[in-house]
């Protein structure tokens, strides 16, 4: 049932100053909240979201006023409003503003162009267009996920106070159309996400300079948007569908007193590995508040879940309280994203085994392994041939295998540490092609009323049960993969025109057949073939779909067990579970799906299963096909 408040004191709906008795609300509340988000050189008073307009917000609002060059009077009215990305007053063009009344199907309007602007450059958007000014199915799911992420209820189908304060919050981007000149916090943001996809390299300060300028047209050339220098509906909706989900680049924003000693320390790095990241130099071991640094690897992330805390997570990893407030201050500020990742400065894992990857560089490709232990990470070889596309491991676990679209390509031993090419026998040109992922072959789909599949060149799985017959009669199998000991087979068939895949296990030993879920792409079996990941899509908007990658666990029995990510841009490989099947390695970078941004480094991860905690791997490189030696 919908039970929505009157917007009552919505967000720029009063003047908000320092008075007796206190001015109180929401409205207030979320005024010291938008502060919050900015960094130490803009407002160096950190505030307490208790919605009380009390001395310590007069000063953060001067603060803000004189770091924007504005009227300095500790008074929010309608200018300062627009500095913090909200148009009010003369600002609205006398539309409704933002936040003043509640949205439903029914509603358009410039409130509604900009609620679909924010929702668009949110970082875990839902939206697939631009900003049309009118409420229509798209954004009410777009609006009911972000309802979802933050339990709101009450505001089923409509935008109301609640929703809004979310928003406003997590999407402080995409309230006012942004160009040369415009400054203020939608200004820093759109200047974080710039940074974080690689075209704004300097830190942000909040100011649309002419180095925003270029950075912006420099993004919308490569996302082949319009090339403008001004952030609208198209460029919200680029920025927001371009931004890695879960944070795959962790940036962390230096604060008051911060040095390259104490952050070093934070981290528990050393000072000279901080600096050669930066590519600073030993005499700039001081740092300016809002500067930006990456970390060098490894990294340990919790993964968010509905209903975490500050003090529920440092309490999980034994991490200082404060220490990880500071880690994540910005994150923390906007609020826990269901998804999203905080860094756990400090937290090391006792890791074992070895990791070999395929990685891109300088138009060569590079295979590398990580040695868990230490983190040691060796170059094994080095190939002028930029068709691989595949790493996989033999049975006996002493050779890699690597592969091209045509097929295998060569071996490398590692005993003898050494590349050995594939006899003639095993060559690409051999017409008996493997599937991808397990060494089964399909003799043949259906025939005579039977299906028929061949593991290998002497026996075979015939199953004749009606059920099956039934289930893939008028459905195409595009891909099977067979469980590691021959018992259990994962199949994905479409139907016509194909489209999407459904997933379904197959118990080679009983003839059962369970359908296990619909949108799915792939799967991953354990080594003891008990459990198995699948990959699937979560699709959200209009025209085409666009989606979030899924990667959920399953026992072979076909019982869901639990969902592991959720992310715009995962990859795995076969052979990604360690030995004892708690853990499994994938590769995360920019999503590139939506919009042909050129490639950007990736990273690779290790998820321990049930389990929220992250382990990135590598911070430079460009890695993809890995395996758990």
């Amino acid at each position: 049932m919908t039970i929505v408040d009157d917007p009552g004191q919505y967000f720029s709906s009063r003047i908000l100053r320092l008075q007796a008795p206190y001015q109180e609300g929401r409205d207030v509340r979320i005024l010291q909240s938008l502060l919050n988000l900015l960094p130490d050189h803009v407002t160096p008073t950190r505030l307490d979201t208790d919605g009380i307009f009390g001395f310590d917000t007069l000063r953060a609002v001067r603060e803000f006023q004189k770091y924007f060059k504005l009227d300095s009077t500790g008074i929010v009215s309608d200018q300062t409003f627009y500095y913090l990305g909200h148009c009010s007053g003369k600002f609205s063009k006398k539309e409704p503003i933002f936040s003043s009344r509640i949205i439903s199907s029914s509603s358009q309007g410039r409130d509604v162009q900009i609620l679909q602007n924010r929702l668009a450059a949110y970082k875990k958007t839902f939206l697939n267009r631009p900003a049309t000014g009118k409420y229509d199915l798209c954004t009410a799911q777009a609006v009911s996920c972000i309802q979802d992420d933050f339990s709101i209820q009450g505001e089923e189908g409509v935008v109301g106070p609640r929703t809004y304060t979310a928003i406003l919050l997590q999407a402080p981007l995409g309230g006012r159309i942004l160009k040369k000149g415009l400054h203020g916090l939608d200004t820093y943001f759109l200047q974080i996400y710039l940074h974080q996809l690689g075209y704004y390299d300097s830190d942000p300060n909040g100011y649309f300079s002419a180095a925003t300028f270029k950075a912006l047209k420099k993004f919308q050339h490569a996302a082949d948007i319009r090339v403008d220098g001004i952030a609208g509906p198209q460029t919200f909706l680029a920025l927001g569908n371009s931004l890695p989900f879960p944070q795959s680049h962790f940036f962390y924003h230096s604060q008051t007193g911060d040095s390259i000693t104490s952050t070093a320390s934070l981290f528990k790095r050393t000072e000279a590995s901080v600096l050669q990241h930066n590519g600073l130099k030993p005499s700039h071991k001081r740092l300016k508040p809002g500067q930006l640094l990456k970390m060098p690897g490894p990294l340990a992330f919790h993964l968010l879940k509905k209903g975490d805390s500050i003090d529920g997570v440092a309490e999980k990893y034994d991490i200082d309280h404060e220490n990880l407030l500071k880690a994540n201050r910005l994150q923390i500020s906007m609020g826990l994203i269901p998804g999203e990742t905080l860094v756990l400065p400090g937290c090391q894992a006792n890791l074992t085994g070895c990791i070999a990857y395929l990685n891109r560089r300088a138009g060569l490709i590079e295979l590398k392994s990580i040695h868990l232990q230490d983190m040691n990470t060796r170059i094994l070889h080095v190939f002028n041939d930029n068709d691989l596309t595949r790493l996989s491991i033999a049975r006996n676990r002493t050779r890699l295998n690597l592969s091209t679209i045509n097929g295998l390509h060569s071996t490398y031993d590692l005993n003898a540490n050494r590349l050995e090419p594939l006899p003639q026998s095993r060559s690409p040109k051999n017409k008996d092609q493997l599937l991808p992922g397990s060494s089964l072959k399909i003799r043949s789909i259906i025939k005579d009323g039977r299906l028929h599949f061949s593991p290998d060149n002497s026996t075979s799985i015939t199953a004749d049960t009606k059920d099956l017959i039934r289930q893939f009669q008028d459905k195409h199998i595009t891909r099977c993969l067979l469980s590691p000991d021959g018992s259990y087979m994962l199949i994905f068939a479409s139907t016509s025109p194909a489209r999407e895949n459904d997933a379904y296990i197959f118990n080679a030993k009983t003839g059962q057949l369970l359908k296990i879920a619909g949108n799915s792409i792939d799967g991953l079996f354990s080594t003891d073939s008990r459990k198995f990941l699948l990959i699937s899509r979560k699709y959200f908007g209009a025209y085409y779909p666009w989606f979030y990658t899924k990667i959920e666990l399953f026992s072979c029995r076909g019982n869901f067990l639990s969902q592991e990510m959720l992310s715009r841009s995962a990859e795995i490989n076969k052979d990604c579970f360690n030995s004892d099947n708690t853990s499994f390695v994938f590769a995360m970078s920019d999503p590139h799906t939506f919009y042909p941004l050129p490639d950007s480094p990736r990273y690779l991860y290790i998820k321990k299963l049930n389990s929220s905690l992250l382990l990135q791997l590598t911070s430079d490189d460009k890695p993809f096909s890995p395996v758990w030696i």
